[in-house]
């Protein structure tokens, strides 16, 4: 009590009661730092092994697998359907960055035709091998319905097709 020895009853209380407000400022301003940090932008890492490289993209491409399938089959993504992208996305939320995820959402939002989707696969240079590992892993995801197959194994045709 001698810290504040010179003060009054009410001095003292408004005195602690703004050092209090004091310590939960800096505590707002150490969560503000924390959630600046994590929403950081990514950026390119260099060091990034051939083996993360190419997970990143297998997962890419089997959303966008996933999307093209479950667009494909009336015309629109259901819920359940959707909730399946998600589990994925949930899975494998380590391996994605920022950048990434906003590339799937922007494909997301228009309806994949066969045509957008080689397009894409042709601009980001993926080959047969990644393709053919995409399609084993969404078929492991996608809903067990003979449809979803039947337009898994469409697409593979219609890719031999478009790759020759």
């Amino acid at each position: 009590m001698a810290r504040y020895s010179n003060y009054s009853r009410v001095q003292i209380m408004f005195l602690k009661s703004n050092s209090s407000r004091n310590r939960s400022n800096a505590h707002q301003t150490r969560i503000n730092k924390i959630r600046k940090i994590r929403n950081k932008v990514e950026y390119f890492n260099p060091n990034e092994t051939w083996d993360q490289a190419y997970r990143r993209n297998l997962v890419k491409l089997v959303l966008m697998i996933l999307l093209y399938i479950y667009s494909n089959d009336d015309g629109k993504v259901s819920r359940k359907e959707l909730k399946q992208v998600k589990i994925l996305l949930k899975q494998e939320k380590l391996v994605l960055n920022k950048d990434d995820h906003t590339e799937v959402y922007n494909l997301a939002i228009k309806e994949l035709t066969s045509s957008a989707f080689f397009s894409y696969i042709q601009e980001n240079g993926y080959e047969v091998s990644i393709f053919n590992d995409a399609c084993d892993r969404a078929k492991s995801n996608i809903i067990k319905s003979r449809k979803y197959y039947k337009l898994l194994e469409d697409l593979k045709e219609q890719f031999r097709a478009y790759i020759e």
